[in-house]
């Protein structure tokens, strides 16, 4: 859509005055401040776009919109300019999965702003919108720092603690927060009513608006710009404080949801344990012929005692039809979301040799090496083998690769289903006290590591 200013002289947001306090925070050299942000537009009551941006958006073309109204009645001083659009920032890198959570979108967007909000107080040692904008009580209260007594006293005082607490540098603090641990949480205290939540920035509410319509705005940013946005979050998380809990939190956080390159996937050094992971997956077949293309170990133990064979047998893997068959199914239950950058590099290694790969939660969706890295993530928030087996056998995947915490079991009658039909497992727990006594690994006794991987 073409822009066109609405901004009145007498209320005139100064785009030059917003980038130099975005230079004052990330850097005068912040790409966000010199690169990204280019023009500014008012969203008046009247506008069309005044329904979708309740508080403020930034498009994939650099426009930073605000709602009138709302800068008016909020937006006061420099502090809280600077937190509303890191805030926008942050959803650009950690992504609105709300799409993928619709019979709990409210619930996702309340877990992913207490993490952006949380984020914000660590990282610029303010968060004053958020506490002029939100109240103290649950569950507003977990929105913003200096709630107090009346959230800490309730049911929502360990969540709270988990975001806010002054140990944050501690090991138990803000180290590995996660949109997915929050949310999970709040699954079990959230009451089933409350009252409704004007949440700060843009939360994908066109998502499932006719693309076509004229007005919408693009908001979903090119991945290479966001990955510019995320590396100087975290050098501002990293200049935080005396300790580095938070710049490691947010690693975690924006890592398993920022976009990776297949290029960049080539940086993860994959040891000698992913050959042995190729070689039991590929099937092997011994060839006669006169020449020695690549002898078997009998010819070669023959060839050390003087005796020269007649005819060699050579080893020759599997025809590529029969490689063709072989799937990832990858664990998407909250655990996983820090590690998939792990785990995205492990596929790109193994990617000769594999032909589809899946998430799983209690049910399998396809996927990608790419939207592993920009944390794609389609989950019903359980996890279980069955589905695995029961997709592997429907679509006759003999061969297959499980990546997860191994905390997942089976029916009797799927396990009788794989021993029938599943030739091949191979089963990567994501950390040492994963189950190493899961169903995978001790039917088909082929289990590594992650960290052994990469």
């Amino acid at each position: 859509m073409t822009i066109t200013h609405g901004l009145e002289n007498e209320e005139q947001l100064y785009l030059e005055q917003i980038l130099e306090l975005l230079r004052t925070t990330f850097g005068y050299d912040s790409w966000i401040a010199n690169g990204f942000i280019k023009d500014i537009y008012c969203v008046k009551e009247d506008d069309v776009l005044a329904e979708d941006i309740e508080t403020m958006a930034i498009s994939k073309e650099g426009v930073l919109y605000y709602n009138k109204k709302f800068w008016k009645e909020n937006i006061d001083t420099p502090n809280k300019v600077v937190e509303v659009i890191t805030h926008e920032l942050l959803h650009k890198v950690l992504g609105d999965f709300s799409r993928d959570y619709k019979d709990n979108k409210d619930l996702h967007n309340f877990a992913a702003d207490s993490i952006i909000n949380m984020t914000i107080f660590h990282m610029l040692g303010h968060a004053d919108l958020m506490v002029s904008f939100y109240g103290t009580k649950p569950p507003m209260g977990i929105l913003r720092p200096g709630s107090g007594v009346s959230v800490l006293k309730s049911k929502f005082g360990k969540v709270y603690e988990y975001l806010y607490s002054d140990n944050r540098y501690s090991n138990t603090a803000t180290e590995n927060c996660s949109i997915d641990q929050v949310m999970n949480a709040l699954k079990l205290i959230m009451p089933k009513k409350y009252k409704k939540v004007v949440f700060l920035g843009s939360h994908d509410k066109d998502a499932d608006k006719d693309e076509e319509n004229s007005e919408n705005i693009h908001l979903e940013i090119d991945p290479n710009d966001k990955s510019k946005i995320a590396s100087e979050i975290l050098d501002k998380c990293k200049k935080a404080g005396d300790g580095s809990a938070l710049w490691n939190s947010m690693i975690s956080v924006i890592h398993s949801r920022s976009n990776l390159r297949t290029h960049l996937l080539k940086d993860f050094s994959i040891n000698k344990n992913i050959n042995r992971i190729t070689k039991y997956i590929r099937e092997q077949k011994i060839v006669q012929s006169v020449i020695p293309i690549d002898p078997c170990r009998r010819d070669m133990a023959m060839l050390a005692c003087g005796i020269i064979p007649v005819m060699w047998r050579n080893r020759v893997n599997g025809d590529r039809k029969r490689m063709s068959g072989v799937a990832v199914y990858i664990d998407v239950s909250g655990s996983m979301y820090s590690i998939l950058p792990k785990v995205a590099g492990i596929v790109y290694s193994l990617r000769k040799n594999i032909k589809k790969v899946f998430q799983y939660s209690n049910k399998v969706e396809e996927t990608t090496i790419e939207e592993l890295g920009d944390g794609v993530i389609k989950t019903t928030g359980g996890t279980d083998f069955d589905c695995v087996i029961e997709h592997a056998c429907k679509n006759k995947y003999d061969k297959i690769i499980v990546i997860g915490d191994g905390y997942a079991d089976a029916s009797k009658e799927n396990k009788k289903l794989a021993g029938e039909n599943i030739k091949k497992v191979c089963m990567i727990l994501t950390d040492t006290a994963d189950n190493k006594d899961n169903f995978f690994s001790k039917k088909y006794k082929n289990t590594y590591y992650l960290n052994d991987l990469c």
